[in-house]
Parts: structure tokens; sequence; C-alpha cells
């Protein structure tokens, strides 16, 4: 649906290298659409399973501000009989909009079908092995850039300068 994005393949295979890099990876199956993409998300996870990820979450698509127009008009010229079904889920999920802007509620959605993923995920993630969150990161061996906004390093000697 999306232009311009990887191929899953390709997502896969990015994984897998960060594995054999070990570094921490993990699989977010984005933007799930209730009544269109979730049965997918069984199929997905397994398939990123066998490529080394160690936590996987998800997200459900939300449609803010003119992204709903856009989407509307994609569905009616690519799926019209999905349609009204499509939108009456996202609104659902959305207290009767296509965007909930409250955090949490906005990636994860609420009422009875966002209730069905949750337990459609937590029973393929059991299945699969994998956590829920991601590991804790460490940013201990990042530091600050020094450089001012022209591109100057703002102290003598820092970066092989002054």
């Amino acid at each position: 649906m999306e232009p311009h994005t990887s191929h899953p393949g390709c997502r896969l295979a990015a994984i897998t290298a960060l594995k054999q890099a070990e570094l921490p990876a993990g699989v977010l199956v984005a933007l799930v659409i209730q009544g269109f993409t979730e049965h997918e998300l069984p199929a997905i996870i397994t398939a990123a399973t066998h490529t080394g990820p160690q936590y996987t979450g998800y997200r459900v698509l939300r449609l803010p501000y003119t992204v709903g127009p856009l989407f509307e008009q994609w569905l009616s010229e690519h799926m019209p009989t999905k349609k009204a079904k499509i939108l009456k889920h996202l609104q659902t999920m959305h207290g009767r909009q296509l965007h909930n802007p409250r955090f949490r509620y906005r990636m994860l959605g609420e009422g009875i079908y966002a209730e069905q993923m949750a337990a459609l995920f937590a029973v393929v993630r059991r299945k699969s092995g994998l956590r829920s969150r991601s590991p804790m990161l460490s940013t201990a061996a990042f530091r600050r850039s020094l450089r001012n906004a022209t591109g100057a390093a703002e102290y003598p000697g820092f970066y092989g300068e002054g």
C-alpha cells in the first residue's frame, strides 16, 4: 500500500544483519489495519522470528488530519467493497473518529476491535517466544556534538581543530 517503502524481504535481511552484528533488533508490525491486514500479523511475526529478533510490537492505523480523506479515497479506488467495514473498524478503535490523539490509544486503539487485535498479538508473540518490550538501551557511549551552527568546533583542539 505504501509506495517507496522497503520490501519485506529487505526488512527481514536487516534484522538478520543486526543479529549477526550482535545488536538488539526487534520487529514492529505497523500499521495494522483492522478488517484488512490484521490477519497477516501471525505470518509476519513468524517470518520475522526466523531472522533473530528479540522483541516485537505492533501499531494500528490512525489517520490524523488530511491523511484520513486520502486513505478514504484510496479505499474507494482500490477496495470499494471493503471501505465501509475498514472505516467502521478504524472509527470504533479511535472513539468514532479516524484518529485518536490521546497517547497510547492513538497507537493501539481501544474498544472491542483493539482488544481482539491485542489478544491475537499476545498469542502470536507468546508462540514466537519474543518479548513485547525492547531491551533497555544505554546512551553512555554517545556524546553530544560540540559543533556550533556554523560547523566549527566550539572548543579549541576538538575534532583535531584549533
